[in-house]
């Protein structure tokens, strides 16, 4: 399932996407896979007016969130499969909605699935949500497989959910990148900035 903003910026990425993920051909070239075998063709984008940069008045974020995660589930609706779900829009929808999502990881798993950044043009976030359970019933008799849209509409009100890949758009260091490559720091204590990264002394002295 794809859900993209109305923003024109938004459908066109989608339909971009769209079409660099239509590889049928080349999966047949390769002889991977006969044409009946072949996975169900990449869907179209659907346009989600929660997805929609908020309105300027509108100064409270949780009803964009909580409308937002609605808006999935309700996209779900009569699927079967708990299918992946992907979000084209705007860098403020999706920041909220992943600062809600990714705030309540257990402390040991912060420094490597927790988001530490701003979100740029042309990037991309893969989220993991905690493990739910599709089967539930009390007894053997009361046993039912959920279908997904009440899977989603219970992982999107959980605040453990993963970040396991960061790419950027514009090239700049992922969050995973700019973890690793800064020392490991004693609470309480402070290093120095590196070189590089420290304001020429005249720029200094202005500021």
């Amino acid at each position: 399932l794809i859900l993209t903003a109305s923003s024109a910026c938004c459908v066109q990425t989608a339909e971009r996407l769209r079409a660099l993920s239509d590889d049928t051909d080349v999966v047949e070239a390769l002889g991977e896979a006969s044409p009946g075998q072949l996975s169900k063709p990449y869907p179209e984008a659907r346009c989600c007016a929660a997805l929609d940069v908020p309105a300027a008045q509108s100064a409270c974020v949780a009803p964009r969130v909580f409308d937002t995660t609605q808006a999935v589930a309700e996209a779900l609706e009569g699927s079967e499969e708990a299918e992946a779900v992907m979000l084209v829009a705007g860098g403020a929808a999706l920041e909220a909605l992943l600062a809600c999502l990714n705030s309540g990881l257990p402390a040991k798993e912060r420094a490597k699935h927790m988001a530490t950044g701003r979100l740029g043009g042309g990037d991309a976030v893969l989220l993991e949500s905690p493990v739910l359970l599709r089967v539930v019933g009390e007894t053997e008799d009361e046993e039912r497989a959920r279908p997904a849209s009440e899977l989603w509409g219970e992982a999107l009100q959980r605040r453990q959910w993963r970040v396991i890949r960061h790419i950027t758009g514009d090239g700049r260091r992922s969050w995973g990148e700019a973890r690793s490559a800064s020392p490991a720091r004693q609470l309480g204590t402070a290093s120095p900035a590196p070189a590089s990264a420290q304001l020429p002394s005249a720029t200094s002295v202005e500021w």
